[in-house]
């Protein structure tokens, strides 16, 4: 990377990305207690926490988006609940899209 031209900082920070979107896609869901809901399926491996120290941003706010859809109405906003499929979809593109926008830049 030095080659190319890319600082040390920039290399951190690329390095970074890359290990939050390793362990996040090791994050695993389950059926919540609510219909069609999904919780993390076990929060011991810690998986989400390191997840949000990496990308260094908000840990209920990661769980919220993995976990949670939020439909924007003329009236308000809707948050509605996804199920453990679509929690684990969620988590995938949100993968995908970190990981495509890191080689654009």
């Amino acid at each position: 990377m030095d080659i190319v031209g890319i600082n040390q900082e920039e290399q951190d920070a690329i390095f970074r990305v890359v290990a939050a979107i390793l362990h996040l896609s090791n994050i695993d869901f389950v059926k919540g207690t609510e219909v069609d809901s999904s919780k993390l399926k076990d929060e011991k491996p810690l998986f989400h926490r390191t997840a949000t120290e990496l990308f260094m941003c908000d840990e209920k706010a990661l769980e919220d988006s993995l976990c949670k859809r939020v439909i924007v109405t003329p009236d308000g906003n809707i948050t509605k609940p996804l199920d453990p499929d679509s929690a684990s979809l969620s988590r995938d593109a949100l993968s995908k899209t970190v990981y495509s926008k890191l080689f654009d830049w």
